[in-house]
């Protein structure tokens, strides 16, 4: 508890700086607030229904590790299979540098843009998806 509850502890002290993030702990936090809740120490649910502390700080640790998980296995397979056909990777790299060019990382912007590097991201999907469907 004390790495998950140290991060619930930061986001509980930012929410009483008047500093609301954009993340699930911070609009929890806030809705709890507001329906009454601002401090609800210990485990388990309130009778209200509310997540209490803990396991609010481990409810959010499992959906930032479920998403790191399979996004570092979808990135793994992504780079073995462009070491594993470098034509693809160098078209790939191409298209890259001929929309984006060598100043800045690509962004969510830039999607419709990149049409063969999306088609690479789809297929490695296709080909090892990173949770059984």
């Amino acid at each position: 508890m004390q790495l998950w509850g140290g991060l619930l502890g930061e986001q509980q002290e930012m929410y009483k700086a008047g500093i609301h993030r954009d993340c699930f702990v911070s609009s929890y936090l806030k809705l709890r607030a507001e329906a009454g809740l601002e401090h609800s120490p210990g485990h388990g649910i309130t009778e209200d229904g509310w997540m209490k502390d803990e396991l609010l700080a481990y409810t959010a640790a499992t959906i930032l590790e479920a998403g790191s998980d399979t996004t570092a296995s979808s990135l793994q397979s992504f780079v073995l299979l462009m070491l594993s056909h470098p034509q693809v990777m160098a078209k790939a790299r191409e298209e890259i540098d001929s929309v984006i060019g060598p100043e800045r990382m690509p962004t969510l912007e830039d999607e419709s843009r990149l049409p063969f590097l999306v088609a690479c991201v789809k297929e490695t999907l296709r080909r090892r998806p990173a949770i059984i469907m």
